[in-house]
């Protein structure tokens, strides 16, 4: 039914992570932290799908404590907007 494929972010139950494989009896996820979850389709009853339309990124950004707010917001900004 292609409700997921590889490389898709999903959500089953309180897990969510991105597909690394499918087989005949489970699927198998890796987490924002990295862990590796294996789930068994008999255990599956909703999927949330993530992945299609929609996507978003996480980045830690390490900052002194001597630099000025604004500005670096300003910089955030512009650098968000050149990798649109």
């Amino acid at each position: 039914e292609q409700q997921y494929m590889i490389n898709d972010v999903i959500r089953v139950g309180d897990i969510a992570g991105q597909v690394e494989r499918i087989t005949l009896r489970m699927t198998v996820l890796r987490d924002l932290e990295g862990r590796v979850h294996f789930i068994p389709h008999g255990q599956i009853n909703t999927v949330t799908n993530m992945t299609h339309g929609w996507s978003r990124a996480v980045f830690e950004v390490g900052i002194a404590y001597k630099e000025e707010v604004d500005r670096v917001i300003d910089v955030l900004h512009d650098l968000g907007r050149d990798l649109r």
